[in-house]
This record gives structure tokens, C-alpha cells and sequence, in this order.
């Protein structure tokens, strides 16, 4: 029997990981997140830390904080 996401507490299974739009979503929740280190002069220190071409670290971001959220562990299968 599948569960709907509203049925589901989050933190319980993978149910934040289902409310954040699974990969999908929280790749673009990477990518908003560095295009407003690129806006903002106050995350410029941290920003220089990162590659010019920013496809790589949204990959990892996202792959490490889809794991964080109880969904698939692609970022220890992937990038370790």
C-alpha cells in the first residue's frame, strides 16, 4: 500500500526527502543556492572557494543533502 506524503510525519522514511521534490527538487534548491553566492557580496569569500563552472559542486550538494533527507545515498555511491 503507498503512503501519500501528507499522510507522513516529516523526518519519518524518506518523507522529506519526498516533500523537497526528491532529486529534482533539491538540485534546484542547489542551484538557487549558489546563484545567490554569485548575488550576494557577503557569501564572496565562500563563493572563490568553488570552481568558476558550478555543475559539479550542484551535483554533490545535492546528491550529499538527498541522503541527509533519508532518500537515496547517491553521494557516498558516487562521490566517495
Amino acid at each position: 500500500m503507498l503512503m501519500s506524503i501528507s499522510s507522513k510525519k516529516y523526518g519519518q522514511g524518506d518523507s522529506s526527502y519526498q516533500a523537497a521534490n526528491k532529486l529534482p527538487g533539491i538540485t534546484k534548491l542547489c542551484e538557487d543556492f549558489y546563484h545567490y553566492m554569485d548575488l550576494h557580496p557577503e557569501a564572496r569569500v565562500i563563493r572563490e572557494m568553488h570552481p568558476k563552472d558550478l555543475t559539479q559542486s550542484i551535483e554533490k550538494l545535492a546528491f550529499f543533502i538527498s541522503g541527509w533527507l533519508n532518500g537515496p545515498r547517491i553521494y557516498q555511491k558516487n562521490m566517495v
